[in-house]
């Protein structure tokens, strides 16, 4: 998976994220990726290689790490575009059970992109999405607000983002058995 991985990226133009190059060649259930990185090329390789992921799987944990020095006053594009990619490994991967992404600087369309890919997948059970104020009108979308109390998630953590209560209240009132 990690030759897979690695082909992907000198495909794109792009270079690989160390933490994801070790997570695939010793198999190992999570994966800490940076969000210095793109994850087109892990989305890709998960892609080639779904059934193996998904026999095998050896991805039950995503998490993103901020950017060193981010400025989380503005939404990083990179961060969008990695939503993008994290959406599509949701809809994939039937292993993936937890997914973290506090503190990346997710803006609106990101926080959509997650909300639909956690709206499809068919193993996820608890994402982390706290810190992320950029995407305050991300969380306040109808779409993404019956995206995640439609699915199966279990629990989400939207902490830290600025929401009010009216929001909040609308996680709640639509699904019962989420904590918050």
């Amino acid at each position: 998976l990690a030759q897979c991985y690695s082909k992907h990226c000198v495909n794109l133009g792009l270079i690989p994220d160390p933490s994801v190059m070790v997570s695939l060649q010793t198999g190992w259930y999570h994966v800490t990726a940076s969000n210095s990185f793109s994850l087109l090329p892990l989305l890709l390789t998960i892609r080639e290689h779904q059934k193996s992921f998904n026999d095998k799987g050896p991805l039950t944990s995503l998490r993103l790490c901020p950017t060193p020095d981010s400025d989380l006053r503005f939404s990083d594009p990179l961060t969008d575009a990695n939503a993008r990619s994290i959406r599509g490994i949701l809809e994939l991967c039937d292993s993936l059970k937890e997914l973290d992404l506090s503190g990346v600087g997710l803006g609106s369309k990101g926080v959509l992109e997650i909300g639909l890919g956690i709206k499809h997948s068919q193993s996820i059970q608890m994402a982390r999405l706290r810190g992320n104020p950029r995407g305050f009108a991300g969380f306040a979308n109808p779409k993404v607000i019956k995206a995640v109390t439609d699915s199966d998630l279990l629990c989400l953590d939207i902490s830290e983002n600025h929401l009010d209560y009216s929001i909040l209240k609308l996680y709640h009132k639509n699904k019962k058995n989420l904590h918050c």
